[in-house]
């Protein structure tokens, strides 16, 4: 009898905690108002920031980070908002670039592919009901390999808090 309870509670929060976060393109909030949340274009990002991001989390999937997700082959999105949040999740070498966290959230994310030449595009976000919901809109190159490999993506927006980030995978081509 025990055994039932605990199952029956256990599907019971796992079936709340699965609509907690709503993942289509409908205004979650209600109200109407524009949940889209402001990604900034790389062109107006430091050229420091953008080399070290570039370096760090290479755009092709096939190729390793050096410094994030070390040893993990998971999907994980992080949402980084202070440089210590930051230290905590970069294990690489290299000196971290100045990022003003009063105004930016870092997006860091890595992503299992299908197949070896995948590359993150871009990405919108805009908050949902109990997260945020991330777009990320996926190319690749003409000839790949079919093999499970690493995307990896990252990006400065304005600034937001969140704990649950919902990722959906829009394909390109």
């Amino acid at each position: 009898m025990k055994k039932t309870f605990w199952l029956f509670l256990a599907v019971i929060l796992m079936a709340a905690g699965l609509a907690g976060c709503s993942g289509s393109d409908d205004d979650d909030s209600g109200s109407g108002e524009d949940t889209s949340i402001p990604v900034i274009a790389e062109s107006a990002v430091s050229s420091d920031i953008v080399a070290f991001f570039n370096t760090e989390l290479p755009k092709m999937s096939g190729s390793l980070s050096p410094g994030f997700f070390v040893g993990s082959n998971q999907n994980v999105c992080r949402i980084i908002n202070s440089k210590q949040e930051l230290e905590k999740y970069y294990d690489g070498e290299r000196e971290l670039p100045a990022i003003d966290f009063n105004a930016y959230t870092l997006v860091v994310g890595q992503q299992r592919m299908s197949h070896s030449s995948c590359y993150a595009e871009k990405f919108t976000i805009r908050r949902g009901y109990n997260c945020v919901v991330l777009n990320l809109y996926v190319n690749s190159a003409d000839s790949h390999y079919d093999v499970v490999t690493n995307m990896y993506y990252w990006g400065l927006c304005s600034k937001f808090y969140a704990k649950n980030v919902m990722v959906n995978i829009i394909q390109q081509n």
